[in-house]
């Protein structure tokens, strides 16, 4: 079988006073949140933890170098997934839970040069 592969590099630099941005349809700050998609169709990209509120979900990736972003459902008590990958876009959930999907701010974003994803 093959090796199993590397994990991702850890985000670029998180802006961390600029926090996250609620991610829409087609990136972030672009209408209504759901359910974080990225490039690899979310095959276990992911750590999922079971009755969490939002604000320690997102306390969690906060100090998580590896997590990109998070997603939060409010079933079962608080669904949270932390993220490993690059966060692209967000999809309605398709069982209409409340979700939200949030990614980290990067530094260039918020200091000027490159666009956002």
């Amino acid at each position: 079988s093959p090796p199993p592969s590397p994990p991702p590099p850890p985000p670029l630099e998180w802006d961390s006073q600029a926090g996250y941005c609620v991610v829409g349809p087609k990136g972030c700050g672009t209408g209504k949140s759901g359910v974080c998609r990225t490039d690899d169709a979310n095959k276990g990209n992911y750590d999922e933890k079971w009755k969490v509120n939002e604000v320690d979900c997102k306390h969690s990736c906060d100090y998580a170098r590896n997590c990109y972003g998070f997603q939060h459902t409010t079933a079962h008590g608080g669904i949270c997934r932390l993220y490993r990958d690059t966060i692209l876009h967000a999809v309605p959930d398709p069982e209409k839970r409340e979700t939200t999907c949030q990614r980290k701010r990067l530094w260039h974003e918020t200091h000027g040069g490159g666009g956002g994803y």
